[in-house]
C-alpha cells in the first residue's frame, strides 16, 4: 500500500532511530512501510474487539502522516 521513498537524510534518520534491528545488528524492518506495519500491529494488539480492523487504521494513519513516530517521547513530558 505505501510507497514511501525518503530522502537520503531522511533514509539516514530513520535507519539510525526508528529501523528495528536485533540485538547482533541484523535488519528487521527492511522498509518504512514494514516499520509501520509492525508498529500498527503492536498498537491494535491492545484492543480486544476488531484488532485487524484497528491495525488497519494506525497503519493509514502513519502513511498519512496522521502519526508520526517519537523517539524518547517520555523526555519531553
Amino acid at each position: 500500500m505505501n510507497d514511501l521513498k525518503l530522502q537520503t537524510p531522511s533514509q539516514d534518520i530513520w535507519e539510525a532511530k526508528y529501523q528495528l534491528k536485533t540485538s547482533k545488528g541484523e535488519i528487521v524492518d527492511r522498509t518504512i512501510d514494514d516499520n509501520y506495519k509492525r508498529v500498527a500491529k503492536k498498537l491494535a494488539s491492545v484492543e480486544t474487539e476488531m484488532q485487524d480492523y484497528w491495525e488497519f487504521e494506525f497503519y493509514k494513519a502513519m502513511v498519512d502522516g496522521a502519526i508520526v513516530m517519537i523517539e524518547n517521547v517520555h523526555k519531553h513530558m
